[in-house]
């Protein structure tokens, strides 16, 4: 991995992790007063507790306190990876009380990818470099294509203020990530595999992509569609689905937990121990069910 271009924490200039969001400008709300399915509801409860304790546990983290660039690096991406969790979790609960099971499903399938990410990226601190660094690359990218479509989505991208400079962090930056899709030179299967989430990435990463293409997979749900409309579509989602996509978000965002506490030093053996023996209560989990896979640690 090559030196970081602009020190590797994400600078503002760089889209990184601003003063406004290292401090926690975004909070869990917006979630309705009434759940679909009245049997669910201990269950959306326990996932609201810990989508807004993992949210004050990011709050009170405070300042970010380093030794070095690399160490800064890595804690601001830890930072921003585990904060956008618990902000898609509240994303997939909102959904899953509206009855869009599937439209949920999406989401956990975002949770999942930053957890892979988060753990890759504890494994070997020097990626949080790429993981930053691939930033103005990706952007000049999407000014490429933005000049591409101008006609179709406004004023050119050379007229932005930040252009040149970004052009030249490209040009510095091509050599080395030229070709890739993605920050990381490995695709997200094996980064999964990596971690101890191979199991987990073909249960839900795979499937849950169906849901957010147009995949004919997913066609026979719609064939419940009548001109009654997609009420009757929503009602047909048996409850099974809503638990477990309860259940797979709760287990997400425990380990979310556990990562900012690994990561930032943070002692909260007694509230992980509290929340993995409320997670088995509330959903009746056993060590055979499937559900419990997400459990495993990397």
């Amino acid at each position: 991995m090559g030196a970081c271009e602009h020190g590797g924490i994400g600078a503002r200039e760089h889209g990184g992790m601003g003063e406004e969001q290292e401090k926690g400008i975004w909070s869990p709300g917006g979630f309705s007063a009434t759940c679909r399915f009245p049997e669910l509801e201990p269950q959306f409860a326990f996932l609201k507790r810990l989508i807004t304790f993992n949210y004050k546990t990011i709050c009170d983290l405070g300042g970010i306190g380093a030794n070095d660039q690399e160490e800064l690096s890595l804690k601001r991406a830890l930072l921003f990876l585990c904060q956008k969790a618990v902000k898609t979790g509240s994303a997939a609960a909102t959904l899953l009380e509206r009855g869009f099971v599937e439209d949920a499903n999406v989401s956990l399938r975002s949770m999942l990818e930053i957890l892979i990410d988060v753990r890759f990226i504890r494994q070997d601190p020097r990626r949080a470099t790429d993981f930053w660094d691939y930033l103005p690359y990706a952007r000049f990218k999407r000014f490429q294509a933005m000049e591409r479509c101008k006609t179709q989505y406004g004023p050119s991208p050379s007229t932005f203020a930040d252009y040149g400079r970004v052009k030249k962090q490209y040009e510095r930056l091509r050599p080395r990530f030229n070709g890739r899709g993605d920050w990381c030179e490995l695709d997200r299967c094996s980064r999964a595999n990596k971690v101890g989430l191979g199991d987990a990435y073909e249960l839900m990463y795979r499937p849950f992509c169906d849901y957010g293409h147009s995949n004919p997979l997913i066609a026979v749900n719609y064939s419940r569609l009548t001109d009654e409309g997609l009420e009757i579509f929503r009602r047909a989602q048996s409850a099974s689905e809503f638990r477990l996509a309860l259940v797979q978000a709760a287990n997400i965002l425990h380990q979310v937990l556990d990562q900012l506490s690994q990561g930032f030093e943070v002692d909260l053996g007694a509230e992980l121990k509290s929340f993995e023996e409320d997670l088995s209560n509330v959903f009746d989990l056993r060590p055979d069910k499937p559900e419990n896979e997400l459990n495993e640690n990397a």
